[in-house]
């Protein structure tokens, strides 16, 4: 069977390649371009993602042509081009929109806000991006992402020193894990709230919420989890 390197470095010219394989073109491509992205090969990457959309949006696949825009997005974020791939998830949101998926639609929200919050500091605006995320998920009844996007708007708080309004995301994102019974949710959300506390010198608190957290922790999926909150111990231990 034909790796993806293979399909896309066939000859079309020659008998060797069946028209089987060039309908699977596209999505070579796009594969292609996640494992380059991976080696952090961004150049190759963006360029083989790009193939893979041009075909889709020519032949008006709209759920895969949003997916290739939304994966392109990510890896021109990773490359340092945060215009790029904000304009990129602009425009996955809108095919999303166009498909009236809400779920999708939020996510690339969220993707903005992150890069406003992580790569640029504009607090405020991550906020609002978050904000909006949160009325989608709550129209729809997803509450595993409406949990995740309270964090996200506690964040915002955090990083302006609002660490009251940070926790009262936290405690919100805390009870709906509790109520899905998502375990790494309601490990992050008490990390966050050790976090806040240790911020404001409340050591007793930060350790007794990072000691519930880990316990909790080791009981999800999640391998760095458990990792994150000893190393936030050690880094209170250290202050």
């Amino acid at each position: 069977q034909k790796t993806a390197y293979e399909i896309y470095q066939c000859d079309w010219s020659s008998d060797v390649c069946s028209s089987d394989l060039q309908d699977r073109l596209p999505d070579a491509m796009y594969q292609l371009g996640i494992l380059n992205s991976r080696r952090e090969h961004y150049e190759p990457a963006v360029e083989q993602l790009s193939a893979a959309i041009e075909v889709w949006e020519r032949t008006e696949e709209i759920d895969r042509w949003a997916e290739g825009v939304s994966t392109r997005g990510v890896v021109l974020e990773n490359r340092g081009d945060y215009a790029g791939a904000m304009s990129d998830f602009g425009t996955s949101f809108q095919l999303f929109e166009e498909l009236g998926e809400v779920g999708d639609m939020a996510s690339q929200y969220r993707k903005i806000g992150r890069i406003n919050y992580l790569r640029l500091g504009r607090y405020e605006q991550a906020r609002k991006n978050f904000l909006s995320a949160l009325a989608w998920y709550r129209s729809i009844g997803d509450r595993k992402g409406e949990a995740e996007t309270l964090l996200e708007v506690g964040l915002t708080f955090e990083k302006i020193g609002l660490f009251d309004r940070a926790d009262e995301q936290y405690r919100a994102a805390q009870l709906i894990a509790d109520d899905i019974m998502d375990v790494s949710l309601v490990a992050t959300s008490e990390l966050y709230l050790g976090n806040t506390a240790w911020f404001q010198g409340n050591y007793q608190d930060a350790f007794q919420r990072l000691s519930s957290a880990y316990e909790v922790a080791s009981e999800s999926d999640d391998a760095q989890l458990p990792i994150m909150i000893e190393n936030t111990k050690g880094l209170i231990f250290w202050t």
